[in-house]
């Protein structure tokens, strides 16, 4: 009995259209299948954006690749389009100051991302697809009527173009029905994510009407520039023996005095792999050669005597590939790159000796968000490389272990 009052209010609806309500909907579409359907190449929305057209309104939605879709209207004060099997990281609602577009609701359903546009005045939409991009254009219109419906016509493959006629049906109850070839198919509740019971009726759901202020387009990639500093607990020189006419000679392990470290960094993080991101840094430490007891071996024996101490600087350029977890609000990361190595060396004779050398920077940490923009985060670096210091007549290799903490700003 139900389907034949559904069908039967699909054709009232049809033989006797009442005025009010009215989408444009013959456009160029491309239909692939219905929500759910494994044929269709999962998507990713990367772009919200509002503009103004005139009298109208245009909101621009843009993904990673052709989209497949559907529209629908429910009453006079909202327009949905439902993404078929379309994922976004995009953040929950847009805000906007429009006299057409109150705000833009996005939820995260079984096999489909839902846009509710929530509407300041009734208005008519027509849709214009790009090549990955939807145009929903909105014009105000003085009465509406709830129950238009686009759906985009069968296509036999992804690239067939066909013009699809929308039935419209009746929305007495307030609720809307998808029209297709066979039979009417309930639209999914426009409030409700797939994690939620259906509400009871009258209930209030304050969480469904929390939005979030947003700039009316969403950047496609994350970009973050940082502040960092911290201290050395571990530093040597290890592996060192002469150079040129001394290299016979070998020297012991020479220890380093702990020291300060400070540091830049920017990066980005592309919307397509919020699990990764590239970024480039550069610090500067100190590490100076403690007074200590040094043995010297050659082809003549071996001797041990004190060293007292010289003057070490050491600065970094590096670029580094990062893995995370890509949580909204905790991210632990670790990381590797490649770092070019810039160390001097000067003792209380006014001798000194530097060196270039590539190397590893590597290291790992958590950040964690504050609010919108600012971020901190605490990380362990580790410094390797191997510095031939040629005024001094010797070759080292560099170790260094640090640990800091740093705040930073998320565009």
């Amino acid at each position: 009995m139900r389907y034949l009052l559904s069908i039967s209010s699909v054709l009232c609806a049809v033989l006797f259209p009442s005025p009010g309500w009215t989408a444009s909907l013959d456009v160029p579409v491309t239909r692939q299948g219905a929500a759910g359907d494994k044929s269709i190449t999962s998507r990713i929305l990367t772009q919200i954006e509002l503009k103004q057209a005139g009298d109208e309104a245009l909101i621009k939605i843009t993904g990673d690749g052709p989209l497949s879709y559907r529209v629908l209207s429910l009453g006079s004060d909202r327009v949905i389009v439902d993404l078929i099997n379309t994922s976004t990281k995009l953040q929950r609602g847009f805000d906007f100051n429009h006299r057409i577009v109150r705000q833009i609701r996005i939820g995260q359903h079984p096999n489909l991302l839902r846009l509710v546009i929530d509407l300041n005045q009734p208005a008519t939409y027509s849709i214009q697809e790009g090549n990955k991009d939807l145009s929903v254009s909105l014009a105000p219109k003085p009465s509406t009527r709830a129950g238009e419906i686009a759906l985009p016509s069968q296509g036999t493959n992804s690239t067939e173009v066909k013009r699809s006629e929308a039935a419209k049906v009746s929305a007495a109850s307030g609720s809307a029905l998808v029209a297709s070839g066979d039979r009417p198919l309930p639209a999914i509740d426009a409030d409700r994510t797939n994690s939620e019971p259906i509400p009871h009726e009258g209930r209030r759901r304050a969480a469904d009407r929390h939005f979030v202020d947003q700039p009316t387009t969403q950047p496609k990639t994350e970009t973050y520039v940082a502040a960092f500093g911290g201290v050395s607990f571990s530093q040597s020189f290890t592996n060192v023996h002469g150079a040129g006419t001394n290299s016979s000679v070998n020297v012991s392990d020479l220890a380093l005095a702990r020291t300060g470290i400070g540091g830049l960094k920017a990066g980005f993080s592309p919307s397509y792999a919020k699990w990764m991101a590239i970024e480039t840094e550069v610090f500067y430490a100190s590490p100076h050669f403690k007074q200590q007891s040094v043995t010297v071996t050659g082809s003549g024996g071996s001797a041990t005597g004190d060293f007292a101490g010289s003057h070490t600087r050491v600065a970094t350029w590096a670029l580094n590939w990062i893995v995370r977890y890509p949580g909204e609000w905790i991210q632990p990361y670790a990381g590797a790159g490649f770092g070019l190595f810039w160390g001097r060396l000067a003792d209380s004779g006014g001798t000194s000796s530097s060196d270039v050398s590539p190397g590893l920077n590597a290291l790992a940490g958590i950040r964690a968000k504050i609010g919108q923009h600012l971020i901190f985060f605490t990380e362990y670096k580790y410094n390797r490389t191997s510095f031939d210091f040629s005024a001094a007549d010797f070759h080292v290799t560099y170790q260094a272990h640090y640990v800091v903490g740093g705040l930073g700003f998320q565009f």
